[in-house]
C-alpha cells in the first residue's frame, strides 16, 4: 500500500502534465485551418464534378474504355514488345558522343518494317488506349509511354540519317511514322540544311500537318486531378511510393510523415485539390488550340499554391512542381510546332518581312506574335524558350551548365 502512495502523486502530475498539453496541442490544431478545409472537402468536390473534372480512377479508367474495333492498342502493343525485346539495348545512341550509328539503324529500321506496318494501321484508327491495371492509379499511369517514346527515337534516328544522306522520300516516310506514334518529331535539322530543296520541304510539311492537331490537354488535366488525389493518398501512407527517397527529399518527406498523422489530413488536402483544380479547370475554356490561356492556367495554379497560407496546404506545396507544369509544357509544344510550319513557309520565299501563316499559327506561348529577327547572315524565327523569356533570338542552346537562356527557333540563311 506504502508504494502505491510512493508512486501516486508524481503519477497524476506526469498525467496532469500531459492532458494539459494534450489540450494545447488540441487547441493549436483547432486553430488551424485543417478542420476547415475538411469541412468543405464535399464541396469542393462537388465543384470538381460540376467543371467537368473526374473525381476517382474508376470514373478515368471507365473513360478509357473503348471497342476493340476502334483500338490500335493491341496492334502498338505488338510494336513495343518487339522494340523492346530485340533492339531496345542495340547501341543506335551514343550518349558519351551524342552520335547515332548509322549502319545499325538502317539495317534495324529495315528488320523491323512488319512492325512499321502494323503502326501505320494503328494510325488509322480512331483511338490507341493501353489497358490499365485497375491498381491504384499511382503506379498504373501510361506505362508505355517510355518504350512508345523510345519507338519515336529509332524512326526520327532513320530520318537523321536520310538528312546526312539527302534522301527526302525516306526521311518523309520515316517522319510520318514518328508522328503516327506520338506528337514528336525534329525538322530543325532538316530545314537548315536542306530547306530550300522543294522535296525536302513537302517532306517536313506533310510531317508537320500529321502533327498539326490539338493537344487534349484538358483530357490530361483530368488524368492529373484523379493522380494528385490518388499520390497524394498513397504517399501518406508509403513516402517512397512515387520514388522520393530519404536521402533526396528528407526534409519533405519528414514533413509528409509528421502531416500524415494529423487528423482530417487526408480530407484536408483532397479538399484543396479539389477547390485548386476546379478553379485551374474552367480557367482553361474551350479552345484547345488558345496556348496562352492554357500558360496563364498554369501561372495561376503556381501563384495559387505558393501564395497559399494554412497547413492545408502542405502536401500540394511539396509536389506543386509535379502538377504545375503540364500547361507550360503543352504550350511550348504548340510553340515549337508553329515555328517549324512557319519556317517551311518562310523558305518558299525567305524575302517575305512577316509570318507567312496568320491566326493561331502566329502566336507564341506567351500569346504574342512568333518573333522574327535578321542578324548579319541569316534570319530567325522562334518562339520563347524554356525560361519563357524573349532571349532576342539566342536559338543555340548552351552546351555547358544549366543555363535556360535561350530560344526555340530556326535559323533561315539568306
Amino acid at each position: 500500500m506504502s508504494v502505491k502512495l510512493r508512486f501516486s502523486k508524481p503519477l497524476q502530475v506526469v498525467l496532469g502534465i500531459s492532458a494539459a498539453l494534450l489540450a494545447l496541442l488540441g487547441i493549436a490544431y483547432a486553430l488551424t485551418d485543417i478542420p476547415s478545409a475538411a469541412s468543405k472537402f464535399k464541396d469542393n468536390e462537388a465543384k470538381a464534378k460540376a467543371a467537368g473534372l473526374f473525381t476517382s480512377s474508376e470514373e478515368l479508367l471507365a473513360t478509357l474504355e473503348v471497342p476493340a474495333s476502334e483500338n490500335g492498342a493491341s496492334l502498338m502493343q505488338a510494336v513495343v514488345d518487339e522494340y523492346t525485346k530485340n533492339y531496345e539495348k542495340r547501341k543506335l545512341f551514343e550518349m558519351s558522343n551524342k552520335t547515332i550509328n548509322s549502319p545499325l539503324i538502317s539495317a534495324s529500321y529495315q528488320e523491323f518494317e512488319p512492325f512499321w506496318q502494323k503502326v501505320e494501321q494503328a494510325a488509322k484508327l480512331k483511338y490507341c488506349i493501353f489497358p490499365r491495371n485497375r491498381m491504384p492509379l499511382i503506379n498504373a499511369l501510361y506505362p508505355e509511354l517510355a518504350p512508345l517514346k523510345s519507338v519515336v527515337k529509332f524512326a526520327s534516328f532513320r530520318a537523321d540519317v536520310a538528312v546526312d544522306q539527302n534522301q527526302p522520300q525516306v526521311a518523309a516516310v520515316a517522319w510520318r511514322r514518328a508522328a503516327s506514334v506520338s506528337l514528336l518529331a525534329d525538322d530543325e535539322p532538316t530545314l537548315n540544311r536542306h530547306g530550300r530543296d522543294l522535296a525536302w520541304r513537302t517532306a517536313a510539311w506533310q510531317t508537320l500537318q500529321i502533327l498539326d492537331q490539338p493537344l487534349d490537354f484538358a483530357k490530361t488535366m483530368k488524368t492529373e486531378h484523379v493522380f494528385a488525389l490518388e499520390g497524394f493518398d498513397t504517399l501518406s501512407k508509403t513516402p517512397t511510393a512515387m520514388g522520393f527517397e530519404e536521402g533526396s527529399m528528407g526534409q519533405e518527406m519528414r514533413i509528409l510523415k509528421a502531416f500524415s498523422k494529423l487528423p482530417r489530413a487526408g480530407a484536408a488536402t483532397n479538399s484543396r485539390v479539389h477547390e485548386m483544380y476546379a478553379e485551374f479547370y474552367t480557367r482553361l475554356g474551350t479552345d484547345p488550340y488558345d496556348s496562352k490561356k492554357i500558360a496563364d492556367a498554369g501561372d495561376w495554379m503556381d501563384t495559387k499554391v505558393n501564395d497559399a497560407q494554412g497547413l492545408s496546404w502542405t502536401l500540394v506545396k511539396i509536389l506543386l512542381p509535379v502538377f504545375s507544369q503540364a500547361g507550360k509544357a503543352c504550350s511550348k509544344t504548340y510553340a515549337q510546332r508553329k515555328v517549324l510550319m512557319q519556317a517551311v513557309k518562310l523558305l518558299e520565299d525567305p524575302s517575305q518581312k512577316d509570318l507567312p501563316l496568320k491566326g493561331r499559327y502566329a502566336l507564341d506561348s506567351d500569346g504574342q506574335p512568333l518573333r522574327l529577327t535578321w542578324d548579319k547572315s541569316q534570319r530567325i524565327i522562334y518562339s520563347i524558350g524554356p525560361n519563357f523569356k524573349d532571349d532576342g533570338g539566342v536559338i543555340v542552346r548552351p552546351t555547358t551548365g544549366a543555363t535556360h537562356d535561350y530560344d526555340y527557333g530556326v535559323a533561315i540563311p539568306k
